[in-house]
Formats: structure tokens, sequence, C-alpha cells
């Protein structure tokens, strides 16, 4: 069974994070985090993925 992971919006000048989609397959997860770059680069969040605690 393939590994899943939760991406998180993190903003470190303000010291924030919060999570911003669940359950990723570990297949998806490049993809997903350059969409939601191409969307919230721009606000100052990087996006990150963490193992899912699921």
């Amino acid at each position: 069974m393939e590994k899943l992971y939760d991406l998180w919006f993190v903003n470190y000048e303000h010291d924030m994070s919060s999570v911003c989609d669940k359950g990723i397959p570990e297949s998806e997860i490049d993809e997903r985090i350059r969409q939601m770059q191409e969307i919230y680069s721009a606000e100052g969040f990087d996006i990150v993925a963490a193992p899912s605690q699921l």
C-alpha cells in the first residue's frame, strides 16, 4: 500500500502553518505541490509534505 501524505501551507515569516490537503498518495505529491505553488506562492506560503496522520 502506498504511503499517504498531507500537504501543509507554511509561512516562515509569520511562524504559521495549516494543512491544505490530506491523504495524498506518494506518487502524486510532486504534481500536487506544483499545482498549489502556482496558486499560493505569491502569497508568501511554501507547500510541504508530511506523512499523513490518518
